[in-house]
């Protein structure tokens, strides 16, 4: 199972922000800053939840829905 997490990011450029990233239930994988948009980031775990989605395919799936 995946959930998503909020944290805030520091850039040189555009200063601080808030983003969202994905992990697994049990914390033993995690992908920060995917996107800034909270829906968009849920919206990739309800994916990856009701596929359940192997962590092996996690960074594969995440990447070619971000590059679609």
């Amino acid at each position: 199972m995946y959930q998503f997490f909020r944290e805030r990011c520091q850039n040189d450029e555009i200063g601080g922000y808030v983003t969202f990233g994905i992990m697994t239930c049990d914390g033993t994988c995690i992908i920060h800053d995917i996107s800034v948009e909270k829906a968009f980031v849920e919206c990739i775990v309800n994916r990856l939840n009701r596929f359940k989605a192997s962590v092996i395919h996690m960074h594969d799936i995440i990447q070619d829905i971000l590059n679609s």
